[in-house]
């Protein structure tokens, strides 16, 4: 076997292979050979077929694995000693030819590589990080919150109109200004509680005017920001029909409370366990936070060519990500006025930002000589794995079926870029910023399981989306504010997504 290797551009090799008659035979006859040792057909014996019958019954199977074999032999034999450690996947083109025994062969295979660039220093870099730190206003927040979630609705016997709150059940049906019934904006059975601004200021006027079984008609007025442009600012009647009137009862937050929900023997132990996993999460935020700003400073001060095939990659991924946010609002990309090629056109440029943190961390570890074991790769995938909500097991099978590890790899391995960046900077911890209200700890919620489902393509927060996206740490503005964060999805998404509530509010044109 001899080849030949062609530099395409910086970040790209292409490798041009022959294979001798003699190996091309050798490789053809060995596949035989595996399968005749275990082929059994009719009228002979189980490993006694002569090998033309074999050959001629598998052709198809027999040279799959004769040339799957030369190719992992020969991957072995040019990338490792040459030291090439492609970051994309390897592209083999066969040259319009097919192997065949006793002749010469040749293909070639391309993949993109890490740029060549001249890291800058980052011993000793200045940054601030916030120190983590839980209120009991915050645990008392989350308490109210997982009460709220397991309170019980009471019907209210009583005859009276709904009011504050209550916890309603209503179905409404919207007409245009000439009357026209709007059936693509309809609600069934749409609950929600009255008095905490879930829905439009008129909807729930008309909900507060009924009786259970009582309906009324009228007029509600659409803000000119509404998430849906098919409604923002319009006038449109509504026909409302009030099903049930409920009283929520909160459980009491005692110690039986605590044993409910985790086994804990008193509520003054559910409180501690959750403000010491609060601080932990928001210790591991805030310092994400502080890589950020690292990575921020030090970016600038490069210059190096990005693979295309990652970009491209990340380009469907940010696409793929703002038409799933769409979907579950009922919303399409030509709702909001924009083209798929629109939407690929403004995610470039965050696309090239992911890429390039990605391969500078990325350049980081490797020149460091970090490696990963695969004690460490499981650590890190489980880690990866609570973090978006995903059951390991499922996220595990995941990544065999879509051959996802050695992008995981690598993403894990930038993880570790930044680690070692961070652990040689010059922190400097400063108090909390004030807040001016009581937030909450709901992006560390303790009382939510991970999800079991299969991740859905169009997540983005698949371990396809995890891989391709580089590690949480290599968003350069993850821990600035949103309107800075490259990774959040297109604004017109990101707006609609902002205003729609969840469950089966989601498409009820009356919610805000």
């Amino acid at each position: 076997m001899q080849y030949v290797i062609e530099d395409l551009n910086p970040t790209k090799k292409k490798i041009t292979v022959t294979v001798p008659a003699d190996e091309t035979e050798a490789a053809v006859s060995t596949a035989v050979a595996a399968f005749r040792d275990t082929a059994q057909l009719k009228g002979f014996r189980k490993g006694k077929t002569p090998a033309a019958i074999i050959e001629k019954r598998f052709h198809d199977e027999v040279y799959n694995k004769a040339m799957t074999d030369l190719l992992d032999a020969h991957f072995k034999e040019i990338l490792k000693p040459d030291g090439f450690e492609p970051i994309s996947r390897i592209e083999i083109n066969l040259n319009d030819s097919a192997l065949e025994r006793g002749k010469d062969f040749s293909y070639s295979l391309s993949f993109e590589v890490l740029p060549e660039f001249e890291i800058p220093d980052y011993e000793g870099l200045a940054v601030e990080q916030e120190e983590a730190v839980v209120t009991d206003e915050e645990i008392d927040a989350v308490l109210d919150q997982e009460r709220e979630n397991t309170a019980v609705n009471d019907p209210v016997l009583e005859d009276r109109r709904a009011e504050d709150g209550d916890f309603v059940v209503v179905e409404f049906r919207t007409f245009d200004e000439q009357g026209k019934a709007m059936p693509e904006f309809v609600g069934d059975k749409l609950q929600l509680t009255l008095g905490k601004t879930q829905i439009l200021p008129d909807l729930e006027t008309l909900i507060k005017s009924l009786k259970v079984k009582e309906e009324t008609t009228g007029q509600v007025t659409f803000p000119r920001d509404f998430f849906n442009p098919e409604l923002a600012g319009r006038t449109l009647g509504m026909r409302v029909k009030l099903h049930g009137i409920y009283k929520r009862t909160l459980p009491a937050l005692d110690d039986a409370f605590a044993q409910k929900a985790g086994d804990f023997p008193t509520l003054e132990a559910l409180r501690e366990y959750m403000r010491s996993a609060y601080l932990r999460r928001r210790g591991e935020k805030n310092a994400e936070a502080a890589q950020s700003k690292l990575l921020k400073k030090l970016l600038p001060r490069t210059d190096f060519p990005l693979p295309e095939s990652l970009v491209a990659d990340n380009v469907e991924q940010i696409v793929d990500s703002i038409k799933g946010t769409l979907k579950k609002i009922g919303n399409t990309v030509a709702d909001i006025g924009k083209s798929e090629e629109d939407l690929r056109e403004r995610a470039r440029s965050e696309a090239e930002l992911r890429v390039r943190a990605h391969v500078f961390l990325l350049s980081v570890a490797r020149k460091k000589g970090l490696t990963l074991s695969s004690t460490e790769f499981d650590t890190r995938l489980i880690h990866m794995a609570w973090r978006n909500g995903l059951d390991f097991k499922t996220v595990k099978e995941y990544c065999t079926r879509n051959n996802l590890f050695s992008t995981l790899r690598d993403s894990f391995l930038a993880d570790k870029g930044m680690e070692e960046i961070y652990s040689r900077a010059a922190v400097t911890m400063l108090p909390p910023a004030p807040k001016e209200e009581v937030t909450g700890l709901s992006e560390y919620n303790v009382f939510a399981p991970p999800a079991s489902t299969e991740p859905e393509k169009e997540s983005r927060d698949t371990p396809e989306h995890a891989a391709s996206a580089g590690p949480e740490a290599a968003d350069p503005y993850a821990a600035g504010p949103e309107a800075e964060d490259p990774y959040v999805p297109d604004a017109d998404a990101r707006e609609a997504t902002d205003r729609a509530p969840a469950g089966e509010e989601e498409k009820s044109p009356g919610t805000t």
